[in-house]
């Protein structure tokens, strides 16, 4: 009887084993920029939305892993399991006809910086036309496509926003596009300097989320009543403001296909 009831104990340890392997789960995070990412901090908003995540649940365990943008986007266009924090279904529609999406986590843009005795205000894609115009490797951008792709706009790609202003800076591109989040961050600890101009009209606006394939849809139950407790948490909301995110965009400069959305 006791050699029995140990082999009972050793399955049951075995499986419960199997359910913890089972229910650790990859959340890829593209940005390389802070707040999203902070190699020589302790900590980093990606860092901390997944601890938090973590901490508020006990269903699903995520471990944060940073990818090349293209990388990802081949990855999702080859049909693999994935799950993607802080981006937009618009952006990988196209990709996955089956990309879901989470509830709005906050509110972003993508803006144009320029020097401040050279200013160029955003209004129309057009305005750009002739233009050395900085850009990341991988993403897409509303509107510019296009014209990046008829070379109108000539798109020249970096894998940071320091790379973008050093090239800014001398002289090798005319502005450059950057998620207003980095750009509040940059500004709140005096990376940039003051001799930029950031447009206040917005490229393009937009709402941050998680997304998942399908095989991961069953997650979102879970995943967005994580999100509504940290928008209600005045210490998350502390933690925002500590990364600079507190002023970001309003849905009132977004585009029609974002108030769709809510």
């Amino acid at each position: 009887m006791i050699f029995i009831k140990n082999i009972l104990v050793a399955i049951c340890a075995a499986g419960l084993s199997a359910m913890a392997v089972a229910s650790s789960y990859t959340i890829y995070v593209y940005h390389d920029d802070a707040p999203y990412s902070i190699p020589a901090d302790t900590t980093d908003i990606s860092r901390e939305w997944v601890k938090q995540a973590n901490a508020r649940q006990q269903q699903i365990k995520l471990k944060l892993k940073h990818i090349d943008r293209p990388i990802l986007n081949s990855m999702v266009e080859s049909g693999q399991p994935y799950i993607i924090l802080w981006a937009n279904e618009l952006w990988f529609k196209f990709r996955d006809k089956n990309v879901k999406s989470s509830r709005v986590i906050f509110w972003d843009a993508d803006t144009l910086v320029s020097l401040l005795h050279n200013p160029i205000s955003y209004h129309n894609p057009k305005e750009l036309i002739g233009l050395r115009v900085g850009a990341r490797y991988g993403h897409y951008y509303s509107d510019l496509n296009q014209l990046f792709k008829e070379d109108k706009v000539h798109r020249i790609d970096a894998r940071s926003s320091l790379e973008n202003y050093l090239k800014l800076k001398n002289g090798i591109i005319s502005a450059f596009l950057d998620g207003r989040s980095t750009i509040l961050y940059m500004q709140k600890k005096l990376v940039f300097s003051r001799e930029l101009f950031v447009s206040s009209n917005p490229q393009d606006a937009y709402s941050r989320h998680v997304l998942v394939s399908k095989h991961y849809e069953w997650m979102l139950p879970t995943i967005n009543r994580i999100i509504d407790e940290m928008n209600n948490d005045r210490e998350w909301q502390s933690k925002m403001e500590q990364w600079g995110l507190s002023e970001l965009v309003n849905p009132f400069e977004l585009d029609l296909k974002e108030l769709d959305q809510l």
